[in-house]
């Protein structure tokens, strides 16, 4: 019955089944219960356990009425309509809440309420009202929807919100004049371990959901409770929901048994979770969370091995958990929960738990006597067959293009376009720009610094001695003409060029200027990109042709069977081909076409012209530029959609630029820039187009950067997307990617958003990530690694 969720081809029957405290089986007891309970219709209020239990409930709770429900999810979307009777509205909530992560779908559909996440404080693992009142909406602004409710949730994550909390948002809410609602599905859990009785909490809401199926062991039902007005109306918005539960008295008598029978035993759970969290701490891993109550909680990195690794490893062992991202809003911490189910896993049980745990982390920490569960430590010796089978890793995305994170962008266009007059302005270096053509022989090369404003937050922030921004490495290239694959014009110098870079800017002009003569006499930038676009291509076609040519004898040698290496060269041919056929036959650059790993790594080393990423540039006159309007522009985008779709077209205009790059201060600079805005009435400011250039073409090679901080220096290094936390901590040292031991990441918005990595700590954002850590654009890092050995 587990097959959906155990993955792996080794995983074992469950034994211990820690995904949620709702996987647990009815005790004869309660089935016994729930067999002999006498029912009535419940609609008309005739059902006497339904009665009963409603009653039972309200009175424990200290409100007036109660109302009993299949779900929680319903239970929470019921309450929230009722209190909720006119839009506009929003909810505030905690910004890892279950009615926000998982249920407010429902919140905006049934009732038209938006919610607003909303963190603690730093250090604070729960929401307080000084947390919350900044968030709320309290004047009449239209452009925004009223606060009319707060939510809270307790317990939250397995954590327990203090009572005195809970009553300085009681007092919030009542100085604004909203309503409070309880997500109490575990507040059974705070009972037990508080020592505060149902009542003491529920008084403090307007509201309370309550769950019989998660810790109490009841196999469905939720309730809510409120005064008897509020529950008059949930009960006809549960009819409008879900219609009413006719003999339901059936589910009913199980949440009362549970009550009875299964809440004072609780207590057990959170014992074994205790016990459970010191044996993880004991065998290594990092326990991210104080144990209050039924949940364990680890940081997978800890491990030394990935999410995915760790769910196979357990079902290897008999264990079935629940793997994922913790809360998607906003995520602190990608993490397994463990919920220790109730009644149905004794301490003598648990005890045995760790000599199984163990095989998920790498390398095994200990090994067990299995017939005494005895541990002894042995870090480094492992009996290998003690060890399960090793998970088939998933294959790793190979990118197409040279695989470096020192990439280059060339400019490339028809002579006389403006391609060294826009390297001029992009660079402030002085190239030749000449009007005439193959002005520029010799490709020129220059670094730009890549803008961002992450960058410079940081900068201000650390105050370092040293800032090293990300770079782009950028080529003029000499103008191409027709004929150029043939070598016309200096064309093969020319193309092999462009065969040394990684990406293009693919630079057209649409402006006349009678003074600046065109290569093929008139103005006509879709001519012209189709002339560039045919070259390249023809260029590769005759590359592949040469190739395949040159194979086609040696294949036809091997005859059929033969040895791996004769199947491999086979298969490389078939994979050359194919190339050949898309670029000859089919009349299209190769990187349009869809490619496998394996084709992608025969096609690399190839360098192939039209395999690399382009950039549109369109270079217009100053004053189309700031009016943002000209002919040709509607005509390019249309060619480049219909040809090359999802390519980027960024119209600049390089006689601005080059003024700009002339001007000494950004003041006059500005001052320039604004004069535009007003002469041509430009619809929004005048801007230089240079930084987004900039962006755009580091972008397009699949590049991204990670940030090393603090007071000594800032710094961005470039690595490609995908790239591992060992390959990131290589671009640092290449001894740091083979002794790499773990990195630690805070993500710049939190950073930004917290104030100090402190806080960021405090917060639990601050983040420990193994050798599987796919490093994310931006991220703050740190690394730890071993000592290099000496040579």
């Amino acid at each position: 019955m587990y097959a959906s969720h155990i993955k792996g081809a080794n995983a074992k029957k469950v034994e211990y089944d820690f995904r949620s405290d709702t996987v647990t089986y009815p005790t004869e007891g309660m089935k016994a219960a729930m067999i002999s309970a006498p029912v009535g219709d419940d609609v008309f209020r005739d059902d006497p356990t339904v009665i009963a239990l409603e009653e039972y409930v309200a009175e424990l709770a200290g409100h007036e009425a109660a109302l009993f429900v299949p779900t929680g999810t319903m239970s929470n979307q019921i309450c929230i309509r009722v209190h909720l009777t006119q839009p506009p509205h929003t909810i505030a909530a905690d910004y890892r809440s279950h009615i926000l992560n998982y249920e407010a779908g429902g919140a905006a559909f049934y009732s038209q309420a938006q919610i607003i996440p909303i963190h603690p404080l730093p250090g604070c693992s729960y929401l307080t009202a000084a947390a919350i009142e900044p968030h709320l909406i309290v004047d009449d602004d239209v452009h925004y929807a009223p606060t009319r409710l707060i939510e809270l949730e307790n317990t939250l994550g397995g954590e327990i919100m203090p009572i005195d909390a809970i009553k300085g948002v009681r007092t919030l809410a009542q100085k604004y004049d909203m309503k409070l609602h309880l997500d109490g599905a575990r507040l059974w859990n705070a009972c037990v371990v508080s020592g505060h009785s149902l009542k003491d909490y529920c008084i403090l809401f307007d509201s309370v959901s309550l769950c019989f199926s998660k810790g109490l062991g009841a196999p469905v039902g939720s309730i809510l409770v409120g005064s008897a007005p509020f529950v008059k109306k949930a009960r006809h918005i549960r009819k409008l929901f879900g219609g009413g539960m006719r003999q339901s008295g059936v589910l009913a008598a199980a949440g009362s048994y549970a009550i009875e029978h299964h809440w004072p035993k609780m207590k057990l759970d959170h014992e074994n979770a205790q016990y459970l969290s010191a044996q993880l701490s004991r065998l290594g891993f990092q326990v991210t969370r104080k144990t209050e109550t039924n949940m364990v909680w680890f940081d997978e990195g800890s491990t030394g091995v990935g999410i995915d690794e760790i769910q196979v490893r357990a079902a290897e062992q008999g264990i079935a958990m629940l793997v994922a991202f913790v809360w998607p809003q906003s995520i602190t911490l990608r993490a397994a929960v463990i919920t220790a189910q109730p009644t149905a896993i004794s301490l003598r049980r648990v005890s045995a738990l760790p000599a199984r745990i163990l095989y998920l982390s790498r390398p095994p920490l200990v090994l067990v006597n299995s017939s005494t569960h005895r541990f002894f430590a042995s870090i480094k010796k492992t009996k290998k067959q003690n060890m399960p089978p090793k998970k088939q890793a998933a294959p790793e995305r190979v990118l197409l293009g040279r695989p470096s994170n020192n990439l280059k962008l060339g400019i490339v266009g028809l002579p006389n376009v403006g391609k060294s007059s826009f390297f001029n302005a992009l660079t402030n270096s002085s190239v030749p720009a000449e009007n005439f053509p193959y002005c520029t022989i010799d490709p020129s090369e220059s670094r730009v610094a890549v803008p961002d404003p992450r960058f410079d937050w940081l900068c201000d922030f650390y105050k370092p001695a040293s800032k090293v921004p990300a770079w782009l490495t950028v080529f003029d290239i000499a103008g191409l003409t027709k004929g150029a694959h043939e070598g016309q014009g200096l064309g093969n110098a020319f193309l092999s060029h462009i065969r040394a870079v990684d990406g293009i800017f693919h630079l057209t002009r649409a402006f006349d200027d009678s003074e600046i003569m065109h290569v093929e006499g008139e103005i006509d930038p879709v001519r012209d990109l189709g002339i560039i676009h045919e070259e390249l291509r023809l260029k590769d076609e005759e590359q592949l042709g040469k190739i395949v040519q040159s194979k086609k004898g040696d294949v036809a040698r091997l005859g059929g069977g033969g040895t791996a290496a004769d199947k491999a060269k086979k298969e490389e041919f078939e994979i050359l081909s194919k190339f050949y056929k898309h670029v000859s036959e089919d009349k299209k650059d190769i990187r349009q076409g869809t490619w496998s790993n394996k084709e992608i790594e025969v096609l690399n080393p190839l360098q192939l012209l039209t395999a690399k990423p382009v950039v549109y540039l369109c270079n217009l006159s100053e004053r189309d530029y700031c009016r943002k309007k000209n002919k040709w522009l509607p005509k390019i985008k249309a060619f480049i959609d219909a040809n090359y779709p999802g390519d980027i077209l960024i119209p600049y205009s390089g006689i601005l630029e080059m003024k700009l790059a002339a001007m000494e201060t950004q003041t006059e600079k500005d001052a320039y820039l604004t004069e535009l805005t007003a002469n041509h009435d430009a619809p929004a400011p005048v801007q230089s187009a240079l930084g987004k250039i900039v962006v755009t073409g580091y972008q397009a090679l699949q590049l991204i950067y990670f940030f090393t901080a603090g007071p000594d220096e800032v710094r961005a290094w470039t690595i490609r997307k995908a790239t591992k936390a060992p390959q990131a901590a290589g671009v640092i040292h290449t001894d740091f990617e083979r002794t790499f031991i773990q990195a630690e990441v805070m993500k710049y918005d939190d950073l930004k958003e917290l104030g100090s990595e402190a806080a960021v700590r405090a917060g639990g954002k601050y983040l420990m990530k193994g050798r599987e850590y796919e490093v994310g654009d931006g991220d703050i890092m740190y690394f730890k690694a071993g000592e290099a050995r000496k040579k």
